[in-house]
């Protein structure tokens, strides 16, 4: 299936800063997704959101009381997410989605966050 986007998409990354590899980061944005971050969990409340966050990913290698303290606070903004484990570590997937440089876990990840809307890629 061919999929457009027809404007750049921008989401969110929560994890450390080994959570997205280059390889990753490219790869996403070739396919017209900006990621913002990522941004350890512990500043989450920090950020500044006044901008378009499409969604966001949040890794799940986070403990559970931090892991509900993120989707507390962007469903309080009205900010879709989702759990995903990093393309360096989907051999140990650990629950979620895996956020890596290929086409069918970024189309899940992507069809989550956006309910399924006519959002697509290529």
């Amino acid at each position: 299936m061919t999929i457009a986007i027809a404007s750049r998409l921008r989401l969110l990354v929560i994890g450390p800063p080994s959570f997205v590899d280059e390889g990753t980061r490219t790869f996403w944005d070739r396919s017209g997704v900006d990621f913002t971050g990522p941004h350890p969990a512990d500043v989450i409340e920090e950020l500044d959101l006044d901008c378009t966050i499409d969604g966001a990913v949040i890794d799940v290698g986070y403990d559970a009381d931090t892991l509900l303290r993120c989707i507390e606070f962007l469903d309080e903004k009205l900010i879709p997410a989702v759990f995903a484990t990093p393309a360096s570590r989907s051999i140990q997937l650990r629950g979620g989605f895996v956020l890596s440089g290929n086409h069918e876990d970024r189309d899940a990840i992507l069809g989550q966050l956006m309910g399924q809307k006519n959002t697509t890629l290529h």
